[in-house]
């Protein structure tokens, strides 16, 4: 039977919807294929993948679908409303009072052989904050200070991948530590919770955040509106077979060392929370929640 090219159109048409347009399509005698539109798929951008982000109306908290399960309670904040922005592996509470993030929440997983990608050439600002509150790195530049990240790069990395990773270097994530705090002693407590917390007791989930010292208005950037903290804190927590434990941590711009020295920096929660007006560990029964706050631990697991 012979087939005129309207024909032909008509059944090559009825087989790129069926088993999709743009594979078959170029596959085609282009006689034919001239005789068929280009079908486009929708797509999404990365980086709205898997998040929701809006903007906040007359102050409202931004609330993205948050992927990971934070156990112990997201932090509270009883001094500001602070913007809450999910991503992908960590969580944050972002001021709008200091440009930095008031609190960081990250789980890190029990990842036995780390795959880390490349890490990122650039800090950049948030999507998910409205224009007049994201920071640009270039605020940073020439300062003295680097771009201290709460939730870090490389534990977020290894247990969420790539974009996770990318998202690390949102300036909602950054905060100005002194170069020897960061690459110091914080830097030694990034591995220590990644590398041996987190595969000991099958994961840990940390908090981190800094703290201003009363009356200070040190600042830096456009205006010198991102405020300078005086120091950082830390709070780790683990679960095994039911029995929760936490470690809490301040770590002043002036703290230098490495890894050994971390037991000198150790307070309660309840010292943290005095500093900061945040209330942690929000999910615990109040009984449990009151235990485990009121004292600093003896020493470092």
């Amino acid at each position: 039977m012979k087939l005129f090219p309207r024909s032909l159109g008509i059944i090559a048409l009825v087989a790129c919807l069926v088993a999709g347009a743009s594979a078959i399509r170029e596959k085609l005698p282009p006689a034919i294929r001239e005789l068929i539109p280009v079908f486009h798929e929708k797509t999404k951008s990365p980086a709205s993948k898997g998040t929701r982000s809006t903007r906040p109306k007359g102050g409202e908290t931004v609330s993205n679908d948050s992927r990971e399960t934070y156990w112990p309670g997201l932090p509270v904040s009883a001094r500001e409303k602070l913007i809450k922005i999910t991503h992908t592996g960590h969580t944050v509470g972002y001021s709008t009072k200091a440009f930095s993030p008031a609190w960081a929440a990250y789980a890190i997983k029990a990842v036995t052989n780390p795959v880390s990608a490349k890490r990122p050439d650039t800090f950049m600002p948030d999507p998910a904050l409205p224009v007049a509150y994201q920071v640009s790195t270039n605020e940073y530049t020439r300062t003295g200070y680097d771009r201290g990240h709460m939730a870090p790069n490389w534990a977020v990395s290894v247990s969420y991948g790539r974009e996770a990773q990318i998202e690390t270097f949102y300036t909602s994530n950054i905060a100005p530590q002194e170069p020897e705090l960061n690459r110091g002693i914080w830097e030694a407590l990034e591995r220590i919770e990644a590398n041996d917390y987190a595969r000991r007791y099958d994961g840990v989930v940390c908090f981190d955040g800094p703290i201003y010292d009363a009356g200070s208005t040190a600042g830096l950037g456009k205006n010198n509106r991102i405020r300078i903290p005086g120091g950082f804190f830390k709070i780790i927590v683990r679960r095994v077979k039911g029995q929760v434990a936490v470690l809490a941590l301040i770590l002043p711009q002036s703290a230098r060392g490495d890894g050994k020295s971390l037991s000198n920096y150790l307070v309660s929660v309840n010292e943290i929370e005095r500093k900061t007006g945040l209330d942690f560990l929000t999910a615990l029964p109040a009984a449990q929640q009151a235990a485990l706050e009121s004292t600093a631990a003896e020493r470092m697991w």
